[in-house]
């Protein structure tokens, strides 16, 4: 068995959120993260998500910067109490589907409240460096408390609606050198 760290500077989780007409996009960074590998499959992992990086790609100037603001609020991820989210992988299938992808289970930590969540992912290489590559991940937000405009929490809100499912898929960059 081997642990490498992942290389924070090029990994990076990409989210869309939905909302009544649109959507909206960004990233946000790791903080830090380690894979175990066993047999070169990937067999454990921790990694720490940094949620003051939360970044908003389809805005600009004022729009963005407030969003990005009422992201790290009180009424989303409240990144001033809890200013890291984390994922220990728990299991992973060693036999991959037809596209190449093997399932992965863990537990997310956003605002210290635990969920187990599964998806797929993809392995590839190329020299010394390794490429984690995610399916889309479909994440309900009020199983983390982040009930702000759920449309299941606040009935009468339409036009303001923000749907409780927000997407994720992650790039984790490991480079190996032996």
């Amino acid at each position: 068995m081997k642990t490498l760290p992942i290389d924070i500077s090029d990994s990076v989780i990409n989210w869309k959120a939905y909302k009544k007409g649109g959507v909206h996009i960004g990233t946000l960074k790791f903080k830090n993260g380690e894979v175990t590998f066993d047999d070169n499959l990937p067999v454990g992992g921790k990694f720490s998500i940094d949620m003051t990086t939360i970044n908003d790609t389809d805005q600009k100037g004022i729009l963005k910067a407030e969003l990005e603001q009422h992201l790290k609020s009180t009424d989303f991820f409240n990144i001033e109490q809890f200013p890291d989210a984390k994922f220990v992988i728990e299991k992973t299938d060693h036999t991959p589907d037809d596209e190449g992808f093997y399932g992965v289970t863990g537990l997310l930590t956003i605002k210290d409240i635990k969920n187990e969540i599964s998806f797929k992912a993809k392995i590839f290489s190329s020299g010394d460096t390794l490429k984690i590559e995610t399916k889309t991940i479909n994440l309900d937000r009020t199983k983390w408390a982040i009930t702000y405009g759920s449309k299941n929490i606040f009935k009468k809100m339409m036009d303001h609606v923000i749907a409780d499912v927000f997407d994720v898929n992650a790039d984790v960059i490991i480079k190996d050198n032996k």
